[in-house]
């Protein structure tokens, strides 16, 4: 817009273009930035259809949102900022995004769920280009946890001969339809079923995994790499992606922490009940977030290099003794990860454009107030129980120590680790018999209408009706029994 000065004879006129249009043309520039604003607000009002557009100041208060609608020049924008001068946090002083009222609460569907999660185009993107590189032309590829099966057509336009997608979840069979829609139903085979229950039908030249938790460590995670090296992929095969890397930073997080204190105005009194003893296990959670990388307290420190072809162990152990680049408030540590793609780094950190997966937040219960140039002692352990993550987290500084786990947290009661010891004598429960019995009867002759027969014969008075036997069997059947083809003009089937 405008330029270094007006020249003898020649009108000064500053002009926005949006794309190859023009916007504005304007004598003055504060009108022409006008027109931008404006611009830039209907271009957001329009991309969000999902939210409620409304001209108004927004400030942080407490874990909540304080809206202060208003027309321009009404005093929105000194509000905003008298707020500020309070403690607020600032979110706008001219427009807010709110969700639409009638969409609140309502459940995302699945297929909405997962349309959400390729609405990425950075991960995407990211992916696209690694998997470019590693296929070349007549490889054999495995997608595990294909959701709808993009990386598998992907795949087969980096030159794949044959793509197996495997998914265990009812999106499977989307994910069939995704293949056909592009063409690729003859070179894209869609397993159900979950990769480490399966058997492969041949070894891979390259496995595409990408289903990993916020803290890419994982017990499930390093189960399925290990299996997807031992059995899916060839000697010599490549892992997309085959490295990844964690990082952690002291971070300040108000607004998560007054989430977590919700009740604190209350005294942990609800409808005159005191919840108090839930307090301290609030803050024994890890807590997803997406923070902005003014956030972070101290340099973020490297905590582990990870080769995932595959994983190995499903553990992190961390020590640091940082500097704290500012004066502020620790609210926990904050950790995230990178994930190597074709040379890239793809990384959730606060750093970086926000993707599908969240960083982490490690609470702290009493926020530890520290100043610039402070050394703060961070420490973050993680190990698998089970099927479970256990973490402990620490942070010290003048003197002071703040830390948690969340081992109370986890659904490991007496009984269930007392069933766990080597020497203990496990006994099936009612379910438990029930659902051997129907293994039994799935021997590739019964129907399923004759299994729920045989069903009520031996288990009289079990269930109320019919119905409810149906229901339960055809939940052990679509877990535990071989998938069918689906028949030809059955499109219910498909």
């Amino acid at each position: 817009m405008g330029g270094e000065g007006p020249r003898p004879g020649v009108r000064r006129l500053h002009l926005v273009y949006a794309g190859g249009a023009r916007i504005a043309r304007a004598r003055e520039l504060d009108e022409a930035l006008r027109a931008l604003e404006s611009d830039l607000q209907l271009h957001v009002a329009v991309r969000s259809r999902r939210f409620v557009f409304v001209h108004a100041g927004v400030v942080g208060w407490r874990g909540r949102a304080i809206l202060l609608p208003g027309r321009s020049h009404s005093g929105k924008s000194t509000l905003v900022a008298a707020l500020l001068e309070e403690g607020a946090a600032y979110y706008s002083d001219e427009y807010a995004l709110i969700a639409d009222p009638a969409a609140r609460g309502a459940r995302v569907g699945l297929i909405s769920h997962y349309r959400r999660m390729i609405d990425d185009p950075v991960r995407i993107a990211a992916f696209e280009r690694a998997i470019r590189a590693a296929v070349k032309p007549g490889d054999v590829v495995v997608d595990l946890g294909c959701a709808f099966g993009n990386y598998a057509v992907l795949a087969c336009r980096a030159g794949a001969a044959k793509v197996y997608a495997v998914e265990a979840g009812p999106v499977a069979g989307v994910a069939r339809r995704v293949a056909e829609a592009n063409g690729l139903g003859d070179r894209i085979e869609v397993l159900r079923g979950r990769s480490t229950e399966l058997d492969a039908p041949e070894r891979a030249d390259v496995v595409v995994y990408e289903d990993y938790p916020g803290t890419l460590v994982s017990p499930a995670s390093a189960r399925v790499s290990r299996d997807a090296v031992e059995r899916w992929l060839a000697p010599g095969g490549r892992m997309v992606p085959a490295r990844g890397r964690l990082f952690v930073a002291p971070a300040e997080a108000p607004e998560s922490h007054a989430e977590l204190d919700c009740f604190e105005s209350t005294g942990e009194q609800v409808a005159g009940v005191d919840i108090g003893p839930t307090r301290r296990l609030a803050f024994c959670e890890t807590v997803p977030v997406q923070l902005a990388a003014s956030a972070l307290l101290a340099e973020p420190q490297r905590a582990a290099e990870l080769d995932l072809q595959p994983m190995g162990e499903a553990a992190l152990r961390f020590r640091a003794r940082v500097r704290g680049v500012r004066s502020g408030t620790v609210h926990g540590l904050l950790l995230w990860f990178g994930m190597e793609l074709a040379g890239e780094w793809l990384s959730s950190g606060p750093r970086s454009p926000p993707i599908a997966w969240k960083q982490v937040l490690f609470p702290l219960e009493r926020p530890l107030a520290v100043e610039q140039g402070a050394e703060l002692e961070l420490s973050l352990e993680g190990g698998a129980f089970g099927d479970e993550m256990v973490w402990r987290w620490r942070v010290e500084a003048g003197g002071e120590k703040r830390g948690a786990d969340n081992l109370e947290t986890l659904s490991l009661d007496a009984g269930r680790l007392a069933r766990w010891e080597p020497d203990a004598v496990p006994r099936r429960s009612r379910a438990g018999e029930l659902e051997l019995a129907v293994l039994e009867l799935i021997d590739g002759r019964r129907s399923l209408e004759g299994i729920v027969g045989e069903l009520e014969a031996r288990f009289p008075g079990r269930f109320p009706s019919p119905e409810l036997i149906q229901r339960r069997v055809l939940e052990i059947v679509d877990r535990m029994s071989e998938e069918r083809a689906p028949e030809e003009g059955v499109p219910w089937k498909r």
